[in-house]
């Protein structure tokens, strides 16, 4: 398994058993699923909305070094996302108007599964660790490389031939009146 983001894990799971095909760690407090190129997850089938659904995360009112963002699923196109078994649609366009604009909203657990158009997803928070945990993780995690010189081209530089000054002027005035050689 990847190593988990900072707000959790999305992994990707076939679609009849329940083994990871691909996973990934969440580190943005929206990840969006859809067809258009700005969603975090691309899902290129005409069924799928642009924006289909999103992952919010909602911190706590007051933060402490324990509390951790709540993860909600937001249910944003027609064809609706399946969450833990339940089929989930968006509010039809007078409810949205009566709940004042907001998507339908579900919370999601530790280990929830979403379902868009037959591709399902697991959600899951990041492992809670202690301080001197976290701090020996980091001090386990690989050093960072050096940074590279920057190189403005991928052609190798050429060797200009500039000739050394005679000691006679008058070959010097020839030279520089020559055509190139």
């Amino acid at each position: 398994m990847d190593l988990p983001g900072r707000f959790g894990t999305l992994s990707l799971l076939r679609a009849t058993t329940s083994e990871v095909v691909t996973s990934f760690g969440v580190d943005t407090p929206q990840l969006d699923f859809g067809r258009d190129t700005r969603c975090g997850v691309r899902l290129y089938y005409r069924e799928v909305d642009p924006f289909h659904a999103r992952i919010v995360f909602v911190s706590p009112p007051a933060p402490s070094p324990t509390a951790k963002s709540k993860a909600f699923l937001e249910v944003l196109g027609a064809g609706g996302a399946i969450v833990d078994g339940c089929c989930v649609f968006p509010y039809a366009a007078e409810e949205l108007s009566a709940k004042g604009g907001k998507p339908r909203t579900i919370a999601l657990g530790n280990g929830s599964e979403v379902e868009i158009h037959g591709k399902r997803f697991r959600f899951t928070y990041p492992p809670r660790l202690s301080e001197s945990e976290r701090r020996e993780m980091l001090g386990r995690s690989p050093a960072r490389p050096p940074n590279r010189a920057l190189r403005l081209s991928m052609i190798a530089s050429a060797q200009v031939f500039s000739p050394r000054p005679s000691p006679d002027p008058r070959q010097n005035l020839r030279v520089l009146q020559s055509p190139l050689r």
